[in-house]
C-alpha cells in the first residue's frame, strides 16, 4: 500500500469510528435512550457536523438512513448485542481485547462489572488519541486500561502486545 492509500486508510478508520458514534447517538435521541442501545458518551465522540445535526434528531435519523438504509438499527442491535454478553460474562473475565474499538465506551460505561479486569484497547494510534481526549473525563472509574497502538494492516498483533 502506498503511502497516500495509507492515510487514506487511517482516515476511512477514524471515520467508521465518528460514523459508529453518531449511529449510537442518533439511536439513543430518537428511540428513547437505552431502548436503542447504553452508549450514554456516544454524543462526546462526534465530529462537530454530527454534533449539530443531533439537535435535529429526526433529521439525523432521515439523513443517516437515506446514505445508509438499516444502518443504524444494526448498530444499536450490535451495541446492545454485545452490551449483554459483556455485562453477562464481565464477572469471569481476567483481561479482555477490544479490537478495533474506536469509539467504543465499555471499559467505562461497564467499569463496575470489569473492576480488577486489564482492558486492551487495539486500535490505530491515531483513533486511540481521538479516543482519549474525547472520553479523558469520563475515563477515572473504569477498571485498568492499556491502550495497543497498531496498524492492523501493517503491524504484528503478537509483537504490538508487548
Amino acid at each position: 500500500m502506498t503511502r497516500n492509500n495509507a492515510d487514506r486508510a487511517r482516515a476511512g478508520v477514524a471515520s467508521t469510528a465518528h460514523l459508529t458514534a453518531w449511529a449510537r447517538a442518533i439511536g439513543r435521541l430518537t428511540a428513547g435512550g437505552d431502548a436503542a442501545n447504553g452508549d450514554y458518551l456516544a454524543e462526546k465522540c462526534l465530529q462537530p457536523m454530527q454534533r449539530l445535526l443531533t439537535r435535529m434528531p429526526r433529521l439525523s435519523r432521515w439523513i443517516f438512513e437515506s446514505f445508509l438504509p438499516g444502518a443504524l438499527g444494526y448498530f444499536n442491535a450490535r451495541t446492545q448485542h454485545f452490551d449483554l454478553i459483556l455485562a453477562k460474562e464481565a464477572a469471569g473475565l481476567g483481561q479482555a481485547a477490544l479490537l478495533g474499538p474506536g469509539f467504543d465506551s465499555r471499559p467505562i460505561r461497564f467499569a463496575s462489572e470489569l473492576r480488577g479486569v486489564r482492558v486492551f484497547e487495539v486500535d490505530m494510534p491515531e483513533v486511540l488519541a481521538a479516543r482519549a481526549g474525547r472520553l479523558v473525563d469520563e475515563a477515572p472509574g473504569s477498571g485498568p486500561r492499556v491502550a495497543v497502538p497498531i496498524d492492523f494492516q501493517r503491524d504484528d498483533l503478537w509483537q504490538a502486545r508487548t
